[in-house]
């Protein structure tokens, strides 16, 4: 079996590499594991080939994948930040990209896994967002991947194409950088830790989130594609990636004083914004009861790890 990760070298792309590998040893099969992302430099022991490629150029996608031909392909690559022009052109126009040469190169049985994001649901009110809930993306990031979404959907029905989408919500693990909320306060108590500044600086903190684990979330999209009824539970299906529980910014920094045993003062905004997204918490149950998938790290754990993480300088 070939399975293909692009933004093979990102935060999500190196978890679900391993993750992947350890997979196969349990059951004793044989995965040829490939990366794409635009270095050419080697990420991972775990891949068997990296090839180099701008999803934004179809053709240095259509020869990577006509070289390559996966049998499951997981979709990571995208930009996060910058204007709505730039970001349509890599998430959606990318991910159209992808899928052409898929189509082109694959036989009709390969599998095809956009991972999304709980962005396109913006704010849908304080209980439960369900898969069926309308989406209100509230920026270019989500209304990106809203379009990206439809776009591989789009595959499923007119190409009869094997794919899915999973929309993972905030995820958050070791090594995570400071684009994240919690990769940000993790990097600053750090610092706090070694003398280095004595407070946190953040711009509210009663905002809630559904933090999952980055480990929990490649397990759950290995789960989907990897399944053995997929075109029965998944193909033209999205599945919903969260812990099911909202916790305030307030919350996983009082955890974080239990873990570092000190309290940590906290530096905010003279006027505080009005969030876009004041909360946000998963259904899950539709994944659950599919594939048994259910999180496994408590955030408690997480925040630990990505501490450690922090302070061995990429080991813990």
């Amino acid at each position: 079996m070939k399975v293909l990760i692009t933004g093979s070298s990102g935060f999500s792309g190196r978890y679900l590499t391993g993750h992947i590998k350890n997979e196969a040893e349990k059951s004793q099969s044989k995965i040829e594991i490939a990366g794409l992302c635009r270095s050419d430099r080697q990420t991972s022991d775990d891949l068997v080939n990296q090839f180099k490629g701008d999803i934004c150029d179809y053709s240095e996608i259509s020869d990577a994948i006509s070289e390559f031909k996966p049998d499951y392909t997981i979709h990571l690559a995208g930009g996060r930040t910058g204007s709505l022009k730039s970001l349509f052109q890599t998430n959606v126009l990318g991910t159209v990209n992808l899928l052409e040469a898929v189509r082109e190169h694959c036989d009709k049985s390969s599998r095809f896994l956009y991972v999304s994001s709980s962005a396109v649901y913006g704010y849908a009110g304080d209980d439960p967002i369900f898969e069926e809930t309308p989406l209100r993306p509230a920026g270019e990031y989500g209304i990106t991947k809203a379009a990206g979404e439809m776009a591989a959907i789009s595959y499923s029905i007119k190409y009869g194409m094997n794919v899915s989408v999973v929309r993972p919500f905030n995820l958050l693990g070791p090594g995570q950088d400071e684009s994240f909320v919690t990769g940000r306060i993790i990097s600053q108590v750090s610092d706090i830790l070694k003398g280095e500044r004595d407070s946190l600086s953040l711009h509210s903190t009663y905002s809630c989130r559904d933090f999952v684990d980055v480990r929990d979330a490649v397990s759950a999209y290995w789960s989907i594609i990897s399944d053995p009824e997929f075109e029965k539970r998944c193909k033209g299906r999205i599945y919903n990636a969260g812990s099911g529980r909202s916790t305030s910014i307030c919350l996983v920094i009082s955890l974080l004083e239990k873990i570092t045993n000190r309290e940590i003062k906290i530096n905010l905004p003279d006027i505080i914004k009005p969030e876009i997204i004041p909360c946000q918490v998963s259904d899950n149950k539709k994944i659950i009861d599919n594939f048994g998938w259910k999180p496994e790290y408590t955030l408690k754990k997480s925040l630990s790890d990505m501490l450690k993480y922090c302070e061995n300088k990429g080991k813990y």
